[in-house]
């Protein structure tokens, strides 16, 4: 199903993703690590707000995981890489059968197109795909938040797969009864994911995906260790009764994929506060005349320091200004103490006389 007959989207996306990527499954090649390390420069470049991004890629998923800048239109930046995917979709197909294959095999970033002056319009339907932009939008799963998404792709990288995808792991309810899950944890199936999983990892442009994807990396491995989940020995062998699924599942959830979501979702939030709490100390430490002043303001910025680092709310400007007023006080203070003192040496020094 490719272009040129009325073909669904989301059917041409595979069919590109099976052609274009689908030697990333295995072979762990320069050409295949520079192809996608291309389309996640490409997406940084020419999508609105995106700062970081990676591209994920699996037998079973496609997925784009992005950081963009505080405020960026959610809607124009699903339209922005929806544009940019078709435009990746209707260059491949324009190339002659023997180009897909020599470049497959010499040189995959040339199966990228060189530029998007040609991307469709939100109202264009390219040839042979439709709904065009507008209908390509509308097939996302749209995650926002970084708990959500690193709770998703542990999820993932564990091997859980829960009946519906509108259910969150962090909900326990959903274990209650529920013997529809299904993990596996053994099979050559997860196994090949989580090797998937590092090989998007390693072409993932920014730190915080990285870490992000690191996250899902370690819930996977730990999901795996019968050190950390006792009760996954049981599932080596034949398959296991439902019920002992659930709760093996549940296990892993309480055990693996809560606490490193939440260690994740600190660090996180650390990485992205990190310039505002430099900002703030230099801006603090520059009030200081002296080592003592210095060493004082170092203790009283070390709890709002702290809360900034965990994303909390601090009112920079007004602790600053409590600070700079507290100082003032302080040296004045000192000033008056001194003149006092010299006042007092010279009467002692007059009536010595």
């Amino acid at each position: 199903k490719l272009p040129g007959i009325e073909s669904d989207v989301i059917q041409v996306l595979w069919d590109w993703r099976s052609a274009v990527l689908e030697g990333i499954d295995m072979p762990n090649t320069r050409l295949d690590r520079m192809l996608l390390e291309t389309m996640n420069q490409r997406i940084i470049e020419y999508c609105t707000g995106v700062e970081e991004c990676c591209i994920i890629s699996t037998c079973r998923r496609f997925e784009v995981l992005m950081v963009a800048k505080p405020g960026t239109d959610e809607e124009l930046l699903l339209r922005d890489v929806s544009k940019l995917l078709l435009s990746h979709f209707t260059f491949f197909h324009s190339l002659a059968p023997g180009q897909r294959t020599r470049y497959a095999e010499t040189d995959r970033v040339a199966l990228v197109p060189p530029d998007v002056a040609t991307m469709p319009t939100p109202d264009e339907t390219p040839r042979g795909l439709e709904g065009g932009v507008r209908g390509f939008m509308s097939r996302w799963e749209h995650r926002v938040g970084i708990e959500p998404i690193c709770r998703h792709l542990c999820t993932v990288s564990t091997g859980i797969q829960l009946p519906s995808k509108e259910h969150c792991l962090m909900d326990m309810d959903l274990f209650a009864n529920n013997t529809e899950i299904l993990f596996q944890p053994y099979s050559a199936a997860q196994a090949h994911v989580m090797a998937q999983l590092k090989r998007c990892r390693r072409t993932a442009c920014g730190s915080r995906v990285q870490m992000i994807m690191d996250a899902a990396l370690t819930a996977g491995k730990k999901s795996r260790n019968d050190h950390v989940v006792p009760s996954i020995v049981i599932l080596k062998g034949e398959k296991a009764d439902p019920e002992y699924v659930r709760k093996t599942s549940e296990t892993v959830a309480n055990l693996v994929i809560k606490p490193g979501v939440e260690a994740c979702v600190e660090k996180f939030l650390s990485m992205c506060n990190a310039d505002s709490v430099a900002t703030f100390r230099q801006r603090a430490e520059e009030l200081a005349e002296g080592k003592s002043e210095l060493l004082w303001l170092r203790k009283q910025i070390h709890q709002p320091t702290v809360d900034l680092r965990q994303g909390k709310s601090v009112d920079v400007e007004h602790l600053l200004d409590k600070l700079r007023s507290h100082l003032v006080t302080r040296r004045r203070a000192n000033r008056e103490k001194t003149v006092t003192a010299e006042q007092n040496g010279i009467s002692d020094s007059t009536l010595s006389l």
